[in-house]
């Protein structure tokens, strides 16, 4: 059975931000960052992390990209090798919506932190390093 360590990098940007943002004066930026604080207070309020999207329906379909940026040892007498690599996942969570024009944030990776993403791992690998 081959085993590996993996090192792989889960980048997580969660998009939300108007397309008229550049055009904003100071004081229509600070209204403007003020409405996002409310709209991401509003769109997490009563969010439940630990159910998945469609709980009781569907299953979720979630998409993955995998680039695989190097591979870093290959060790024939241990039968393991440890590579890096990208992992991108995406799905929609229609607990998240907060307008019907198709108006995007941008919010950091920590975001993750606040919402259901999916539970990806890697069978039989020895050690890992993730950073979101």
């Amino acid at each position: 059975m081959n085993t590996s360590s993996a090192s792989f990098i889960m980048e997580n940007l969660f998009h939300f931000y108007p397309n008229n943002l550049a055009s904003l004066d100071n004081t229509g930026l600070s209204d403007r960052l003020e409405n996002v604080t409310q709209t991401i207070s509003r769109i997490l309020d009563g969010y439940d992390i630990r159910l998945r999207p469609n709980f009781g329906g569907e299953p979720l379909l979630v998409g993955m990209d995998l680039t695989i940026a190097s591979f870093d040892a290959i060790s024939e007498v241990n039968m393991d090798y440890t590579i890096t690599m990208y992992l991108n996942q995406y799905w929609k969570d229609e607990r998240l919506a907060f307008s019907q024009e198709e108006e995007v944030l941008t919010l950091s990776g920590d975001f993750a932190e606040k919402i259901w993403v999916p539970d990806t791992f890697f069978a039989n690998d020895k050690n890992r390093y993730v950073r979101t």
